[in-house]
């Protein structure tokens, strides 16, 4: 393993800030006609045509094109690759069948899996099975999170026209929630497994996912909107926990042997690219939920 890798946290995380801007906007650009009907949107500033249609097609145009090609000049090509395959899974496959079938939902959170990989990626170069079980967490964390938000908004959905499980397959939307938050427990189990924490980790996420796992028992039972929002109101708080827990228990793999300096050297190294991949691929996690989740 080579000595020096990457280390773009920096880089990545504000281009991946600039990234999700763009995708806010590709998608606003494309649903105004349906956020008018919304409750939720109707105040978006493209609605209220505070922004012109032009100057937003321009700005997430520039915006996608230089986002993809930062990525590419100053972090990595498959950061890059991620960057412009996520841009086009959101805008020309998620959004669209937003329209057509819940699938979407499932899509979309896929679309929020892969920022943390991204950060993996343009830290470490690669995408090692840590960069995989970041990504699975926020793919579970994701249905959760909107599930639970969709459950209160089923009215609001259905007059933009959109199909949500809430609202067409509720028993799904809430087994969907359930199984998901019992999934966040075996995940969170692998990351000592393999080697991306130590096992510490495992003991201290293991209340705070029971915690998820109960509220999301108590919607699948009561099936109303109260138990629904606690389990929304729970996500926001559970994602930087976990991630504030992985960070503290991330796996250090200096050598313990003190006969070989140079192999002592090269482990202290590999432990400081280890550090860069899961703090990298975790503040791109920070960055999914600041802007709430890529389901919307």
């Amino acid at each position: 393993m080579p000595s020096i890798r990457y280390n773009h946290t920096e880089t990545v995380s504000v281009v991946m800030k600039y990234s999700m801007t763009r995708l806010i906007c590709f998608v606003q650009i494309l649903e105004v006609p349906y956020d008018a009907k919304m409750g939720r949107t109707k105040n978006r500033v493209l609605v209220r045509e505070r922004i012109s249609i032009p100057h937003a097609v321009t700005f997430a145009a520039a915006s996608g094109l230089g986002g993809v090609t930062l990525l590419a000049c100053l972090v990595n090509p498959l950061t890059a690759v991620l960057g412009g395959f996520n841009l086009l899974l959101y805008t020309a496959v998620y959004t669209p069948l937003k329209r057509y079938t819940i699938a979407n939902t499932w899509i979309g959170s896929i679309v929020g899996a892969i920022p943390p990989m991204m950060g993996w990626a343009g830290s470490m170069g690669n995408l090692e099975i840590g960069a995989w079980l970041l990504g699975g967490m926020l793919f579970s964390w994701q249905l959760v999170h909107f599930h639970s938000l969709s459950w209160s908004l089923k009215g609001d959905y259905g007059r933009g026209g959109y199909k949500m499980a809430s609202s067409i397959d509720p028993s799904l939307c809430r087994r969907s929630t359930l199984r998901h938050s019992l999934a966040l427990i075996p995940l969170c189990t692998l990351a000592p497994l393999l080697d991306v924490t130590t096992w510490w980790f495992a003991v201290d996420s293991l209340p705070l996912n029971c915690w998820l796992a109960w509220k999301s028992w108590q919607f699948y039972r009561s099936s109303d909107s109260k138990s629904a929002r606690r389990v929304f109101h729970l996500s926001l708080f559970y994602l930087p926990a976990l991630m504030c827990l992985m960070i503290i228990n991330k796996k250090s793999l200096h050598s313990h042997d003190s006969d070989e300096d140079k192999e002592h050297e090269e482990d202290h190294e590999n432990s400081t690219v280890e550090s860069h991949g899961i703090g990298s691929g975790l503040v791109q996690v920070m960055v999914v939920e600041d802007h709430g989740g890529t389901n919307c």
